[in-house]
């Protein structure tokens, strides 16, 4: 930004004569308009102007030419208010809510089709010594054909059009439709998003040799455009709260002790997370460990909220305060 003084002498937004190499050409003459003047200068002309120092108008005071904007801004200033938390509460029928919302543009065969393998994951597969027992049952007439083939119909999984329907037991709604390919746009609130595809086939490879030490957990997924868990989190160039919302989230007990643990495997910038981390740690954090909040209910419960980021590894490396929060893989969130 370029601006004449009183003098009529070519200055730069900082208050000092614009050089060579930046608004006057080494060559010949070089002209700059600054609103309705114009201002023409020689090499020469400009070795005299740097030679008599009182000719330059330096300019160190700010102007506030918008006085009105920055009332603003100190009205929202003055008006933000912090957010903090005390406790926790019971998950309710609104904070999950994307797979009432599941929408997909099908002929109607394709959707009779997809509604009868979702009821067939949905109910589960059986083992093979379940099945024996159920086909015993029958054969000594204490149930009818039509009961043991409903109890024997399940799957545990199934696919359609390029979707994987699974049932994974320890997901708080069944069946879970996970795009493997990433790309199903006739379908939407469905897992689809390649790191999140990544994620869970991590887990249930992991969950086929080890069994967690916990006497009961449950996981979800979260969709940012629908669903209300989220971690909020101060962005200070617009002094507003915004929403940090992982894509997955753990609850997990063992006793008494409770432990919720959001995950997120997507793929971003290190310097990108990093107010968002703060924003957790704001919240759920005490001296660099997770606080511990008590129910108010009984069962009494000592509840700990944890974040854990799941990104993959590249040459870069996450800043040394928060290297803590980024894990290898899914057993991290069990330890």
């Amino acid at each position: 930004m370029t601006f004449l003084n009183a003098e009529g002498t070519l200055l730069n937004a900082g208050g000092t004569l614009l050089n060579a190499g930046g608004t006057f050409s080494e060559r010949g003459r070089h002209t700059s308009e600054c609103g309705r003047h114009t201002c023409c200068h020689s090499e020469r002309s400009e070795e005299s102007q740097v030679e008599r120092r009182e000719n330059l108008s330096i300019k160190q005071d700010k102007d506030y030419a918008n006085l009105s904007f920055l009332q603003t801004r100190l009205v929202s200033y003055l008006g933000f208010i912090e957010k903090t938390t005390d406790g926790v509460r019971t998950l309710d029928d609104k904070d999950i809510v994307h797979f009432r919302e599941i929408r997909a543009q099908l002929s109607y065969e394709e959707r009779d089709d997809l509604r009868e393998k979702i009821k067939q994951v949905a109910k589960g597969g059986i083992s093979e010594e379940e099945r024996r027992y159920l086909a015993s049952q029958y054969g000594a007439g204490s149930i009818t054909k039509e009961t043991f083939e409903e109890l024997t119909s399940g799957k545990s999984n199934t696919s359609f059009k390029g979707l994987t329907i699974k049932n994974i037991a320890e997901h708080y709604y069944l069946p879970m439709i996970i795009a493997e390919r990433g790309k199903a746009d006739f379908i939407k609130h469905v897992v689809k998003v390649e790191s999140e595809v990544k994620f869970l086939n991590d887990l249930e490879i992991w969950l086929k040799d080890n069994q967690p030490e916990w006497d009961a957990w449950m996981f979800s997924k979260i969709d940012e455009s629908l669903d209300e868990i989220h971690v909020p989190y101060y962005d200070r160039s617009v002094n507003v709260y915004r929403c940090f919302l992982p894509d997955f989230i753990f609850w997990m007990c063992r006793g008494n002790e409770y432990r919720i643990v959001f995950a997120d495997p997507k793929g971003m910038a290190y310097a990108s997370v990093y107010p968002k981390i703060d924003g957790y740690a704001e919240l759920f954090q005490e001296n660099g460990k997770c606080r511990v909040f008590r129910t108010r209910t009984k069962p009494v419960l000592n509840v700990s909220v944890d974040l854990m980021l799941f990104n993959p590894r590249t040459d870069e490396q996450p800043a040394e305060r928060y290297a803590r929060y980024w894990h290898d893989g899914p057993e991290a969130i069990f330890a």
